[in-house]
C-alpha cells in the first residue's frame, strides 16, 4: 500500500509539474504575440502620424511657392531703388509688423537680405538698412528702432530676434513711420527709402477727427522735405496707396494673411482710382524707367472717340496734358533714351471699322500734347485699332517699342467685328511692345451679356488687363474728373 501510494504520489507530482510548465509556456507564448500586437498597433499608430503630416507638407510646398513670390518683390524693389541711385548711396530703412502673423514673412526677408546686398553691390552702390519693428503686446503700442548700420550679420540678427516676440498684436503702423522719418538719420547725400511690411491696415494712436488723414498727411510732407520714398508691401487701402504714391515708392499688396505664407496680388481698381490722374502719368514712367534698359519709342495710344470729350472733358484734357509733362519729366531726369510718338484711334459711327492716325517719333512733348487735344469724333475701336495701327510703327530693330495706351471708362463700344483679344495681344507680342494701360476698370459699366447668360467683361477691358500683364507693362485706371 505504501508502495502504491508512493507511485500514485509521484505520478500527481508529474501531472501538476506538466501542468505549471504547459501554463507558463502559455504565459510566454502570449506575451510574445502581445509584444507582437502592440508593435503592429505602434506602427499603425506611426503612420497614421505620417499620413497626417502628409497634407501639411505639401501645404508647405504650396506655401514656399508663395513665399518665393514674397523674395522676388522684395529684390524688385532692391533693384529699383538702385537703378534710381545716380549718386551711388542708398539708406533703406525697413519698418516691420512685428506681430505674431507676420512671423513667415520677417523669415523670408531675413533669408533675402545677402541678395538685396548683392544687388546693391552689383551696382557699387553704398548702402546701409536701418531697422524699426512696431507691435502691439498687452493692449501697449511698441516702436523699436535700430540705426543704420552696414553690418550683414548684425542686420540678420536683428530679423532673427524678432521672430521671437509670437504673441504680439499688429501696432500703430502709422505712428511707427512717423517717428522713423523723424528720428532716422539718413545721410545727406543718399538716396532714402522705406520699405515697410505688414498684412494689417495702418493704424494710429491720434484720436483727432479723421486722424489716418492728417497722419497720412504729414508723413507725405516730411517724405518731400526729405525726399524720402516709401515703398510697402501691405494691404489694399487708402492710406497705405496714399504713403506710395505720393512719396514716389513702390506698393505691393499683401494677401492670405490667414495664412503661413505670403502672397502678392495686383492692385484692385478701386483702389488704383484713389491715385490723380498726373500721379497714374508718373507711375507708368517710373515703371518705363525701371524696366527699359535699352533706346526706346514710346508711343501714345489716344482714344480719340466722343466719349472722350464728355462735358467734363477740358479739365481731364488738361490733367492727361499736365501727367504727359510729368511722365517726360521722369524719363528725362532717369537719363532713359527715348522719342515719343503717337497714334489717335476711333470708329466710324455706325460701320464699326477702326480709323487709325499714326504720328511717328520722333515728337517732341507739345506736339504729343496737342495731338491728345484734337476733335474727337466716333466710337470707341481699340481692338481694331491695336490690330490695324502696331504693325505701323515699324519700330527700329535697336529701339524697344513702349505703347501708352489712353482711353477713359465711358461707355460706346462698338462691334469688335470679327477682332479677338489674343489676335490683339498676338500683333503687340509680335511687335515686341511693353504695353502700359491708362484705362478701364472691370468693375465700371463695360459689361454685356454673355453667351450664355450673366454679365461678361467686355473684350476691351480684358485685353487691356492680359496685355499689361503679358507684356510686363501695367495697368491703370484711369481716375474720375473729380479727382
Amino acid at each position: 500500500m505504501d508502495a502504491n501510494n508512493g507511485e500514485m504520489g509521484q505520478m500527481e507530482y508529474s501531472r501538476n509539474f506538466t501542468k505549471r510548465i504547459a501554463w507558463a509556456l502559455i504565459a510566454v507564448w502570449l506575451s510574445i504575440d502581445s509584444a507582437v500586437v502592440l508593435e503592429v498597433a505602434a506602427q499603425a499608430r506611426r503612420t497614421r502620424r505620417q499620413r497626417v503630416v502628409m497634407p501639411q507638407q505639401r501645404q508647405e510646398t504650396v506655401n514656399t511657392d508663395i513665399t518665393t513670390d514674397l523674395k522676388s518683390n522684395i529684390l524688385a524693389i532692391a533693384q529699383r531703388v538702385s537703378s534710381q541711385s545716380q549718386n551711388s548711396m542708398v539708406d533703406l530703412v525697413f519698418v516691420i509688423d512685428s506681430s505674431r502673423d507676420m512671423m513667415d514673412g520677417i523669415s523670408v526677408i531675413q533669408k533675402c537680405l545677402i541678395d538685396m546686398a548683392n544687388v546693391f553691390e552689383e551696382d557699387l552702390i553704398d548702402y546701409q538698412f536701418a531697422h524699426v519693428s512696431f507691435q502691439k503686446v498687452a493692449g501697449t503700442s511698441r516702436t523699436t528702432i535700430q540705426s543704420f548700420e552696414s553690418d550683414l550679420v548684425a542686420s540678420q540678427a536683428w530679423f532673427r530676434e524678432l521672430q521671437m516676440s509670437r504673441s504680439a498684436e499688429t501696432g500703430d503702423g502709422l505712428d511707427a513711420i512717423l517717428q522713423t522719418i523723424r528720428e532716422t538719420n539718413f545721410r545727406l547725400e543718399a538716396r532714402k527709402h522705406i520699405l515697410v511690411l505688414t498684412n494689417s491696415r495702418l493704424q494710429t494712436a491720434w484720436t483727432v477727427e479723421k486722424a489716418k488723414d492728417k497722419i497720412v498727411k504729414e508723413i507725405v510732407n516730411l517724405c518731400k522735405q526729405d525726399n524720402i520714398h516709401v515703398n510697402i508691401i501691405g494691404k489694399s487701402e487708402r492710406a497705405q496707396i496714399q504713403l506710395t504714391a505720393k512719396t514716389g515708392g513702390k506698393f505691393y499688396a499683401i494677401s492670405g494673411s490667414g495664412q503661413k505664407g505670403v502672397k502678392f496680388v495686383e492692385l484692385g481698381d478701386l483702389d488704383k482710382s484713389i491715385l490723380k490722374i498726373e500721379g497714374v502719368f508718373r507711375l507708368t514712367a517710373q515703371h518705363i524707367a525701371a524696366t527699359v534698359k535699352q533706346p526706346a519709342d514710346v508711343v501714345f495710344m489716344f482714344d480719340s472717340s466722343l466719349s472722350m470729350a464728355a462735358k467734363s472733358n477740358k479739365i481731364k484734357t488738361d490733367k492727361i496734358c499736365a501727367g504727359i509733362d510729368e511722365m517726360a519729366s521722369i524719363l528725362n531726369s532717369t537719363g532713359i533714351n527715348y522719342r515719343f510718338g503717337v497714334i489717335r484711334f476711333w470708329s466710324a459711327i455706325g460701320s464699326g471699322d477702326s480709323v487709325v492716325v499714326l504720328s511717328k517719333p520722333p515728337l517732341n512733348t507739345e506736339q504729343v500734347k496737342r495731338l491728345y487735344r484734337a476733335p474727337k469724333q466716333g466710337d470707341k475701336h481699340l481692338l481694331g485699332a491695336v490690330i490695324k495701327g502696331v504693325p505701323k510703327i515699324k519700330t527700329p530693330v535697336d529701339r524697344q517699342l513702349v505703347l501708352v495706351i489712353v482711353t477713359d471708362g465711358s461707355a460706346g463700344h462698338r462691334a469688335a467685328k470679327g477682332y479677338t483679344v489674343n489676335q490683339a495681344i498676338g500683333v503687340c507680342r509680335k511687335a515686341g511692345a511693353q504695353v502700359n494701360v491708362i484705362g478701364e476698370s472691370s468693375m465700371n459699366i463695360h459689361s454685356y451679356k454673355g453667351r450664355f447668360g450673366g454679365r461678361a467683361v467686355s473684350p476691351s477691358v480684358e485685353f487691356q488687363k492680359r496685355v499689361a500683364e503679358t507684356t510686363n507693362g501695367v495697368h491703370y485706371v484711369m481716375p474720375e474728373t473729380s479727382d
